[in-house]
């Protein structure tokens, strides 16, 4: 189930859930693109990523491949700049092993994303989540793609 977006959330931390947000059928084949706001975007597992994207667009084509077949073609957000809080606060610590979306809450809507690589303070742990500061304002990344360190117990 790694990299899939599933609609109903049924399927557990290994994949993404909420609506795809697909466009009107269009091109030749016809196909569904991606509509600004998808949680698909940049969410696909690196190593399930072709070079190119089935109508021949080079793959990625922002901070990470997309879900599904083809590539988003709208305007991406800007990068996600994330920023620790006060040192005082926690010693626990998160670093990103994939490109990981930043959610609203657990299992919520996406609100940006961060690049693989990226070091963070965590703010506070969920089942399977760890809360972060993203843009100045809080979000959720799965814990299932991140190394710790520190105590955040």
């Amino acid at each position: 189930n790694r990299g899939n977006l599933i609609g109903d959330d049924s399927c557990g931390a290994a994949t993404l859930g909420g609506d795809p947000l697909l466009g009107e059928a269009t091109g030749l084949p016809a196909y569904l693109p991606l509509l600004a706001g998808s949680p698909a975007i940049d969410a696909a597992v690196d190593a399930f990523c072709p070079p190119t994207d089935q109508i021949g667009k080079p793959r990625p084509q922002g901070r990470g491949c997309d879900i599904g077949a083809i590539e988003f073609k709208g305007a991406r957000p800007p990068q996600g700049t994330a920023t620790a809080g006060d040192a005082d606060r926690t010693d626990c610590r998160v670093t990103t092993t994939h490109n990981l979306n930043v959610r609203h809450q657990p299992n919520g809507y996406r609100i940006g994303g961060l690049p693989r690589q990226t070091t963070l303070e965590a703010l506070e742990r969920a089942a399977g989540w760890f809360k972060v500061l993203y843009q100045g304002e809080s979000g959720w990344i799965s814990a299932d793609y991140v190394l710790i360190q520190g105590d955040c117990a």
